[in-house]
């Protein structure tokens, strides 16, 4: 009895200082606007203007109030002093001057963001700014480099989200079959597999997961990754089930474009009512935490991808 109450406390002192990094750190605390957290609420933000420039089926026009959100961020960036050469606020900057391209083709009127767009381009010159999308993709492009060396095969995979295709079975499972080979923490492989091919799995999955707007509905299927937590201790290990998770998710990500299957991964954020309703909904144990969504399918002939820019592994890379 002891023993378990000792494992308790411990546990209860390790998530609560979870909880105060969460506070200190994250952009839970608004008030603190360093250039990183500006940078990454900018990235995220902009990153929902570039998925929609490339949607299949385009709104026109689509997220104004997002945009001026966005456009306003980068004024305030420019206006602190903060490196306007970073590569991540030019990729920012392209999409947003990409988003106006789209509104004036669009037959818009653009005259509430123009002070926006005056005060971004006094600063950072045109040639500076970086092409975000890629238009009139191939499905056969896409998947040139499916059996090429390691670093051509990498660098081709990206998210697709136009996937309307139905997945051959047999090319779905031998993806599946080969993502096995992803390492684990002590060979514990707690991730599960839930293939969500009926209608109403694909329904179920789409209301809860909410962030599909545009694209989900024309999924030919998804494919869930949950961890069991039956494999796992608490405490220390609390979050063994996402690092697993998600070396396995990459791992099946690189197979199914191996087997030129499109995918495109989602966020699995839920809050535990929504948590719940995946369980019953879709007849998971409970046991089983979700990890991630992935929707698959097979691209059409052509269509439009978001580029994604990746930063140079320089601004990320520390030696000690």
């Amino acid at each position: 009895m002891f023993e378990k109450i000792k494992t308790a406390v411990k546990s209860a002192l390790i998530y609560w200082g979870d909880y105060k990094l969460d506070l200190e750190y994250t952009t839970m605390q608004t008030g603190d606007n360093s250039q990183e957290k500006l940078l990454s609420s900018m990235v995220v933000s902009a990153h929902t203007i570039e998925k929609g420039l490339t949607m299949p089926n385009k709104r026109n026009p689509f997220g104004e109030a997002k945009a001026k959100e966005i456009l306003s961020a980068c004024c305030s960036y420019i206006q602190k002093g903060y490196d306007i050469k970073e590569s991540r606020f030019l990729d920012v900057v392209g999409i947003m001057q990409e988003y106006r391209q789209y509104l004036i083709r669009g037959g818009n009127n653009c005259s509430q963001l123009d002070d926006y767009y005056s005060t971004i381009n006094n600063n950072v010159i045109p040639q500076q700014q970086q092409l975000s999308q890629n238009y009139g993709v191939t499905r056969e492009d896409f998947f040139s480099y499916s059996d090429a060396s390691f670093d051509l095969f990498s660098a081709s995979r990206h998210s697709c989200r136009n996937l309307p295709g139905h997945v051959n079975d047999e090319a779905l499972m031998r993806a599946v079959a080969l993502s096995m080979n992803a390492p684990s923490t002590c060979n514990r492989q707690s991730h599960r597999i839930h293939l969500l091919q009926s209608p109403e799995a694909k329904k179920t999955i789409l209301s809860i997961q909410g962030g599909n707007r545009g694209f989900g509905e024309l999924a030919d299927q998804f494919i869930l990754i949950t961890s069991d937590l039956s494999c796992w201790s608490s405490g220390p290990s609390r979050n063994g089930p996402y690092v697993d998770g998600g070396i396995y998710l990459m791992n099946l990500l690189y197979c199914l474009h191996y087997e030129r299957i499109g995918a495109c991964t989602l966020n699995l954020y839920l809050d535990r009512i929504r948590t719940r309703k995946l369980h019953k909904g879709l007849s998971i144990p409970e046991n089983e935490v979700p990890v991630a969504l992935i929707a698959i399918g097979i691209p059409p002939g052509k269509f439009d991808l978001a580029r994604s820019h990746r930063r140079n592994f320089s601004e990320v890379t520390s030696k000690h």
